[in-house]
């Protein structure tokens, strides 16, 4: 209960260091979620409304990932209708322990993608038509994770089929595979692509030119 007297002085304790760890590294949110799946902690005065309920979406998903050990999970669009901002977030979660190994919760870290995104779209030396981005296995298709140059709105919204004859590229660097050759790209165009699995995320990442 946050009235509980042991309750408040752990939060008190927690908010001299975890909100200045997040403003450090720039992170959108540090959030402590109990064994039950309920929110104890969250390091973002802007969430702190959410201590006390129960993990769900995105946030009870990383959670339950973050049981098994450190978890990075998949973007998803964060958007705060307070402020009227939409950006791309991803959650890394790890299980915690107490000195005897026994479970106490999972640690969820919010880290914003925007910039990086920004970054990886960026086609400096790839003249007009080159472009990088980004992409998961989606079970009969690959989704796209960032904006493409003919497809601003492709995050999370635009797929390729597996066994599509187009964007073999996507579908190869999404199911494990890396190499470089010519195809068609996502719109049908001629390219020149080369592709490459992203193990950690378990994501694929594109470059291509017409």
């Amino acid at each position: 209960e946050r009235s509980n007297d042991v309750f408040a002085s752990a939060t008190r304790i927690l908010d001299q260091s975890l909100p200045d760890v997040r403003q450090m590294h720039g992170y959108e949110d540090i959030k402590l979620v109990s064994p039950k799946g309920v929110v104890v902690y969250t390091a973002n005065a802007a969430t702190s409304a959410e201590v006390g309920t129960t993990a769900e979406g995105h946030l009870l998903e990383a959670f339950r990932e973050g049981q098994k050990g450190l978890k990075i999970n998949g973007i998803f669009l964060d958007e705060d209708s307070l402020a009227e901002i939409t950006h791309y977030s991803v959650y890394v979660s790890k299980n915690l322990s107490d000195d005897d190994g026994f479970p106490i919760g999972v640690i969820v870290t919010e880290v914003s993608l925007t910039s990086l995104l920004a970054e990886i779209t960026e086609s400096t030396g790839l003249s007009t038509t080159g472009e990088t981005y980004l992409a998961k296995d989606d079970g009969r298709a690959a989704l796209f994770l960032s904006p493409l140059r003919e497809d601003q709105n492709a995050p999370l919204n635009r797929t390729v089929t597996y066994g599509d004859a187009n964007d073999e590229a996507t579908q190869a660097a999404t199911r494990g595979q890396a190499g470089r050759g010519e195809g068609r790209n996502y719109n049908e165009t001629p390219v020149l692509a080369a592709w490459q699995h992203i193990p950690v995320v378990d994501w694929g990442i594109v470059t291509a030119i017409h």
